[in-house]
Formats: structure tokens, C-alpha cells, sequence
């Protein structure tokens, strides 16, 4: 016998959804990149120096440098598809920790 969708599942699975898009209305990149410009536009030199070296690398870079409250970022008004009882979101990101 299964159980109803309303009852809670005794080992509950968290849904994990892609922020970039999905979740938020923008990147993580570029909330990264504005506000650290928006803090200081010198930063564009070593900016473009890290983007040279990759993409990991400049989120490397960018993520030492800009902690983003996840209160503070644009989420989408409407919820993703199977996401019912999991709303309002617990936001999860694949940044590399400095």
C-alpha cells in the first residue's frame, strides 16, 4: 500500500534543483561579477586575468571575495515542476569554497 502525497515520507528527499535559471532568474556568475564591480570597478584587470585562465578559476577567484546571502538573490515567482511541497526554497550551490 502506498502512501498519500500528503503525508510526510518518514525519510524525506530534498529536491535539488540547477539555481542558474531555474531557481534564480540570473547567474551566480554574473551576481558575482556585478557585485564586485559594483564594489570597486578596478577589479576588471583581474577579472579578465582569472576569466583567461578558465571559468573555475574565476569562480575560484570570485567566490574568495563575494559571499552572496541567498536572501538577496532574484527567485523566480513561480515554482519549478514537482516542487509543491518543497517551496519556499533552500537554495544549495555548486560554488567552490575558498
Amino acid at each position: 500500500m502506498s502512501q498519500s502525497p500528503d503525508v510526510p515520507h518518514p525519510d524525506p528527499v530534498p529536491l535539488v534543483v540547477d539555481l542558474d535559471g531555474t531557481l534564480i532568474k540570473t547567474d551566480l556568475l554574473w551576481e558575482h561579477l556585478a557585485r564586485l564591480l559594483r564594489r570597486n570597478p578596478l577589479w576588471l584587470l583581474p577579472i579578465l586575468l582569472w576569466w583567461v585562465r578558465g571559468r573555475a578559476f574565476l569562480k575560484r577567484q570570485l567566490a574568495r571575495r563575494i559571499k552572496i546571502d541567498p536572501a538577496t538573490l532574484p527567485y523566480q515567482r513561480k515554482k519549478p515542476p514537482g516542487a509543491k511541497s518543497f517551496w519556499p526554497p533552500h537554495p544549495i550551490s555548486r560554488w567552490p569554497n575558498p
